[in-house]
């Protein structure tokens, strides 16, 4: 529906100058509708970045699961065992050293030996008292490994229906940007400007009508720049003729002026005239004189051989 016609016959436009407007109010709600879920469906990625399953996650599942499945004396076997081992490796760093220092008699390096000795019969013994446990546990029925097995599945599975979730929530945020802005170029479109400089000759809706696609609402033409177009050329004729030559223009509405122009077009496609076949041509006039109008009658002077 046509909401507003800023020109009217005879006003002299600039390019760009607006020349009608269209309704917008439903495109105007449309855009807020679509403005409104780019900004859910961000709100929806933003969350589910929050929610993505993470390593650490699954390794404190993992930890939690180890706790609760096993026998209570594993854990003071593993605290056992690493602790030995930290005596071991001090152990066995105290000794290279001692190798190392020379001056040192053998007796002092023996003692470093036999300490070195003991940590690893305490390492070895640590380590049979957690595999124990383990027995233990095992008898007991329970099965570590498996419930490993399916807290690493349980987070790859978790991951891939996040990253699937992902991929959706992206698409429709794509999706809703893309209607926002198809909107905007629609609305933008109701608006209907100047394409060039020139002089409306007609108007041929008001305010109200309602226009299809395709319905011509306004005449813009650049008068500065008239052409003339023959209707009465033959085909007997159109021969003798090429693009670029130069001819004389009469106008019947202005007897004291002669015009010059030249060919710039010949029509390919014949037309009837009065039972005849004519090829229109276009003529480009060298200068435009006041008071020649558009629609004028003319005559065309062209010499040929």
């Amino acid at each position: 529906k046509v909401v507003a016609v800023e020109v009217a016959p005879g006003d002299v436009v600039a390019e760009g100058d607006v020349l009608a407007r269209l309704d917008t109010a439903l495109l105007d709600l449309a855009l807020v509708e679509a403005q409104a879920n780019v900004a859910f469906q961000q709100s929806v990625l933003v969350e589910l970045m929050v929610t993505k399953p993470s390593t650490e996650t699954s390794a404190l599942a993992l930890e939690q699961t180890r706790a609760q499945s096993a026998a209570p004396d594993i854990a003071a076997a593993r605290a056992q065992l690493a602790q030995a081992g930290i005596t071991l490796n001090n152990a066995q760093d105290e000794y290279n050293k001692s190798l190392d220092r020379h001056w040192e008699e053998q007796w002092v390096r023996d003692q470093y030996a036999e300490v070195l000795r003991r940590a690893e019969l305490d390492y070895q013994a640590a380590q049979a008292q957690l595999n124990k446990a383990y027995q233990a546990q095992s008898a007991h029925g329970y099965d570590v490994q498996r419930q490993e097995q399916e807290v690493a599945l349980s987070y790859s599975q978790a991951l891939a229906h996040w990253e699937q979730q992902q991929l959706q929530a992206q698409t429709r945020l794509e999706q809703a940007q893309v209607a926002v802005t198809r909107t905007q170029a629609q609305i933008a479109e109701a608006t209907l400007y100047a394409a060039f400089a020139g002089t409306i000759s007609d108007v041929p809706v008001k305010v109200g009508d309602t226009v299809t696609p395709g319905q011509p609402v306004i005449t813009l033409a650049t008068l500065t720049q008239l052409r003339a177009r023959t209707k009465d050329l033959t085909e007997l004729d159109v021969v003798r003729i090429t693009e670029g030559q130069a001819v004389t223009v009469l106008v019947e509405a202005l007897p004291d002026v002669k015009l010059s122009g030249r060919i710039v077009r010949i029509e390919l496609q014949a037309e009837d005239y009065r039972g005849d076949a004519v090829y229109p041509v276009t003529i480009e006039l060298n200068e435009v004189p006041a008071g020649l109008r558009w629609g004028m009658t003319a005559l065309v002077e062209i010499e040929a051989p």
